[in-house]
């Protein structure tokens, strides 16, 4: 892709986001959907997109969007949570509990994908398992705070 439409899609993804922080859920969609007409295979796109979707009510959409960034970036630990959390709001456990997994195994340290494991196991009937990834989850937050400050 030539500069010029690189640096395009960049503005476009950046004129999104500061459109969906406000609110303006039709014109960061239009941003997304144009930077993807620059650059269909740009998975930071389509995860925003799918993103965009979720928030809206549109799980078919947004799990369109998630899967085709996944498949552009196997290993992005963002696009994956986000895949995960979708199949979580539509009680769809264990797909959610595969995918947290997946962010789990790329990142030990994920305290995110834990918790959303638990919801998952809470909302399943197992509260044990819940319990005990809420604490794990809980030990990581605490772990990165402590390395964060630097006194």
């Amino acid at each position: 892709m030539a500069d010029s439409n690189k640096e395009k899609v960049e503005q476009l993804i950046q004129d999104g986001l500061v459109h969906h922080d406000a609110g303006n859920v039709e014109q960061a969609r239009d941003a997304y959907l144009q930077a993807l007409e620059f650059e269909p295979e740009n998975a930071k796109a389509l995860d925003l997109a799918g993103l965009l979707c979720m928030q809206c009510g549109e799980p078919t959409a947004a799990e369109e969007f998630y899967s085709s960034a996944v498949k552009i970036e196997p290993d992005n630990t963002r696009f994956l949570l986000h895949l995960g959390i979708l199949h979580l709001e539509q009680n769809e456990f264990s797909k959610s509990e595969e995918v947290l997994r997946k962010v789990i195994e790329l990142d030990p340290d994920h305290s995110d994908a834990r918790l959303y494991m638990a919801l998952g196991k809470r909302a399943g009937g197992e509260r044990e398992d819940a319990v005990a990834l809420l604490e794990v989850a809980e030990e990581l937050d605490k772990q990165k705070l402590s390395l964060a400050d630097p006194l």
